[in-house]
């Protein structure tokens, strides 16, 4: 235990270091960037680009658009003289632009709003105005009261609602558990990734026989996997609070409240028992690789290993509990991310079905870390050459 603790605090100074804790701390921050910073962007931009619409009037419904953009940076100005003079006077001003209403614009239902610029502002207020008006016009054209059209201008909500769950569960309880548990399942595949790309890298340096000989194959096997843990910990840790304090400040909603449910210690456990059983996978993959540009057809499908649940999605949302749902959960590979998406959907989880797929999922992290072990033992060692599914079982039968 001891050496296995001196390999993961050295695997864990290998990963720590500037660059990774630069990365850890501007990602976050580049997501939110490039996750807001665009539409403001965007928006600002098409309210600077277009100042002034000239509207082109013939079905008189001028007063009700001034009324829906009222308030805005946008000024409308009525137009009653030639389009011919109109379009030559937006196309001198870069921040002009001119709609024409007409009976026309009716029966074809296109609206057309020209502007001055070499681009194209995107007017989404604007055009939702006009939208809004013309419906409005047209439905008082049939002969219908001001009230009727206010009626028919709210529309429907249509939302599907299941007698099954409890009136009281807050969405939002969903909503954060399901977007912390994708966050930490990407990190525990990623992590799993970050594993093999260190044994690739040790054997492509030439340190396997340097680190053997101070070591066992397994317990640098299990070290490597306990220090490559604690950096993704810390990044999911990092992610995580990043996108807690981002709903805080950017839409003022406190989710930490969802994040200490006991619940929530299922999810850990399930991404702990994934984490265990991808880790293995992958640093037994690496041992068997000297680059992974070059990877056989084969290993590039084991990488996808950790994929794999996004094909019960579907089944899943439609019904956490359902058949598919729970097959997903008992078949190891998928077991991880299937057992934390029902976790996250379903307000009560079949207990046996957790039971059930926690105990399978250990019992194959178990299995798939003993032959991580062997195949690591020998691998580690096999320089200039890709091992063979042949080559690798006939390992696990000599060994």
């Amino acid at each position: 235990m001891r050496n296995t603790l001196t390999v993961a605090g050295w695997e864990i100074k290998q990963l720590i270091n500037k660059s990774y804790l630069l990365s850890l701390l501007l990602t976050p921050a580049l997501i939110l960037v490039f996750a807001v910073v665009p539409g403001l962007l965007g928006r600002l931009t098409a309210e600077q680009a277009t100042r002034v619409l000239y509207v082109v009037d013939e079905l008189g419904v001028f007063q009700d658009l001034s009324r829906e953009l009222q308030g805005g940076n946008l000024t409308l100005r009525l137009y009653t003289g030639e389009l011919t003079a109109l379009e030559n006077k937006v196309r001198e001003d870069k921040e002009a632009a001119y709609v024409v209403l007409s009976p026309r614009t009716l029966a074809t239902r296109q609206v057309l709003i020209k502007t001055g610029t070499e681009g194209i502002p995107d007017l989404i207020i604007t055009k939702t105005a006009l939208q809004r008006v013309l419906q409005r016009h047209e439905l008082r054209g049939y002969g219908l009261t001001p009230e009727t059209v206010s009626g028919l201008e709210q529309g429907y909500s249509v939302q599907t609602v299941s007698l099954a769950a409890a009136a009281e569960v807050s969405p939002m309880r969903k909503t954060v558990q399901g977007v912390f548990a994708a966050i930490m399942y990407l990190v525990v595949t990623t992590t799993g990734m970050l594993i093999m790309q260190s044994a690739i890298t040790e054997k492509r340096d030439r340190l396997a026989e340097v680190l053997l000989s101070s070591v066992s194959a397994g317990t640098l096997m299990r070290g490597k996997m306990l220090g490559c843990f604690v950096p993704g910990v810390l990044q999911g840790i990092v992610w995580a609070g990043s996108a807690a304090l981002f709903a805080y400040f950017y839409y003022d909603l406190a989710v930490w409240q969802y994040l200490l449910e006991p619940r929530v210690a299922l999810l850990l456990f399930f991404l702990l028992a994934g984490y265990l059983f991808f880790a293995a996978v992958f640093i037994s993959l690496g041992a068997t690789m000297d680059d992974p540009m070059q990877a056989s057809n084969l290993q590039g499908l084991v990488i996808m290993i950790p994929y794999l649940p996004i094909l019960f999605i579907g089944p899943v949302t439609a019904d956490p509990n359902g058949l598919l749902a729970r097959v997903g959960s008992y078949f190891p590979p998928t077991a991880s991310g299937v057992m934390l998406a029902r976790l996250a959907l379903a307000e009560h989880v079949i207990l046996l079905d957790i039971v059930l797929s926690a105990v399978l999922l250990l019992a194959t992290s178990a299995l798939t870390i003993w032959v991580a072990g062997k195949i690591f033992q020998t691998g580690f060692l096999l320089y200039g050459k890709e091992a063979t599914p042949r080559e690798i079982l006939r390992w696990l039968r000599t060994s």
